[in-house]
């Protein structure tokens, strides 16, 4: 069977780690001093802190940002429920809003009209499956944008970032675009901010606070996550190759879903009228999944997102997918039965 994702680990990575076993410092050392440095530079921002989780990014993006307890957050109603957690452990309500109809991301007109409707400062925009999502119209519009950058950004032919949130996260979790284990990312150009994010990490402060947990990083992960994005640009560019053979066979292009000219790959999604039956049938052949659970009671009012969790299916995709397997899991699906696919442009 051919795996949905294969974990990936280099000489270089591997000897990170033991390089951290030896120095006989785990946590809050020179290595974290350091992938924060790497990615001010990689990522384009002023200031970098690392944290224990990606989860733990965005419940500090989210108070940098000023939210509060009865704050309102817009967050995309076709997300994974993770964004919404956060959001509902500082005691702020979600506000979902639908995506766009062509793509898996936010619908940034639809955003901006409820922020209006429910006084909402702060967003919260993925760049779902690496697809750049409309960041600036957003902002435009007066609000703070976090920007989740956990599967992808958007890049310019070199494949470096091009990234302008108000701030940044990135989850390193094991299966996002750079896996690494258990890490999160928070990205600021504010100095206040800064101070902010780094007295929150700290778990210590004069007075006891809610927003002031200890989610800082281990060396492990940072060592990890660091050799990672010191590969970044060729593995990049592995994932766009893997893309555009998928795209060479007319019939997955017609069913692949979103924008087919972005650079950075993270998933490959396609749409199936019958996804379920489809992931049963191919099941032991490869991994294929839905790639977001739904989370909301009533997707009717979200009709772009309802139907994207009803029809969107993600095939393998990561940079040691060798071609042979990429040749059958195209073969497979275009010998599906067509009532699979009834209904779409097949």
């Amino acid at each position: 069977m051919i795996p949905h994702n294969r974990l990936q680990f280099s000489e270089k990575d591997k000897q990170a780690l033991l390089a951290v076993v030896d120095s006989g410092f785990y946590t809050m050392g020179a290595v974290t001093a350091a992938f924060e440095q790497y990615c001010q530079s990689y990522y384009g921002y002023s200031y970098a802190v690392a944290v224990s989780s990606g989860s733990m990014a965005l419940r500090l993006a989210l108070i940098a940002a000023g939210v509060q307890t009865g704050d309102s957050v817009i967050v995309p109603a076709y997300s994974c429920s993770a964004l919404s957690n956060v959001v509902m452990s500082l005691g702020a309500v979600v506000v979902p809003v639908d995506i766009q109809s062509k793509t898996p991301n936010i619908d940034a007109i639809a955003a901006i009209r409820l922020a209006k409707q429910h006084g909402v400062k702060v967003v919260i925009a993925v760049n779902t499956f690496g697809q750049p999502a409309d960041i600036k119209s957003m902002q435009d519009a007066g609000l703070v944008v976090i920007e989740d950058c956990s599967h992808g950004f958007h890049a310019d032919a070199e494949f470096n970032p091009v990234i302008c949130g108000d701030l940044m996260i990135q989850s390193f979790y094991a299966t996002k675009l750079f896996g690494a284990a258990e890490l999160g990312l928070v990205l600021t150009n504010d100095p206040e901010q800064h101070v902010l994010l780094l007295n929150c990490r700290s778990g210590y402060s004069e007075r006891p606070l809610a927003t002031c947990l200890n989610v800082k990083p281990d060396e492990f992960n940072t060592a990890l996550a660091l050799s990672k994005l010191k590969q970044a640009p060729e593995q990049l560019r592995i994932r766009q190759k893997k893309a555009q053979l998928y795209l060479q066979s007319e019939w997955l292009k017609q069913r692949h879903y979103g924008d087919n000219h972005h650079n950075v790959w993270y998933r490959f999604v396609i749409r199936c009228v019958r996804a379920e039956q489809l992931i049963t049938l191919l099941q032991l052949q490869f991994g294929l999944v839905k790639p977001v659970s739904p989370w909301l009671d009533d997707l009717s009012l979200y009709p772009c997102a309802e139907l994207a969790y009803k029809e969107h299916v993600s095939i393998p995709l990561y940079p040691d997918l060798l071609p042979h397997e990429q040749q059958t899991i195209v073969r497979l699906l275009t010998e599906t039965p067509k009532e699979l696919w009834s209904g779409d442009n097949g």
